[in-house]
């Protein structure tokens, strides 16, 4: 199993101005803006070039990102989260690749 550092949680005020800068002025592309349930929105960019992707969101901050498993393991859709011994929120997600499947 590899295991890869492929995304990084940033804070934002506001989902959509985060969104437009990060597409729109800084070119990076987008590869997840989505509703998890009622109060979850999850919008992850990635540099281009880059294997590492940022994303920020309403409820992926301070562990209201709670575990969950999409039933049929769509790709950025089933993920489990966990903490260190100093509270920091990681987050294990399952991504799929074209030579993966």
């Amino acid at each position: 199993m590899d295991v890869k550092l492929e995304l990084v949680l940033v804070p934002v005020s506001d989902v959509d101005r985060a969104k437009a800068f990060y597409t729109d002025k800084c070119g990076f592309d987008l590869l997840v803006d989505t509703p998890v349930g009622e109060d979850i929105r999850i919008v992850q960019v990635t540099p281009p070039g880059s294997a590492c992707s940022i994303g920020f969101g309403v409820g992926v901050q301070d562990g209201v990102w709670h575990a969950g498993r999409h039933p049929k393991r769509a790709s950025y859709m089933s993920f489990a989260e966990f903490s260190d011994p100093d509270g920091n929120l990681w987050v294990v997600q399952e991504v799929h690749r074209d030579d993966d499947e």
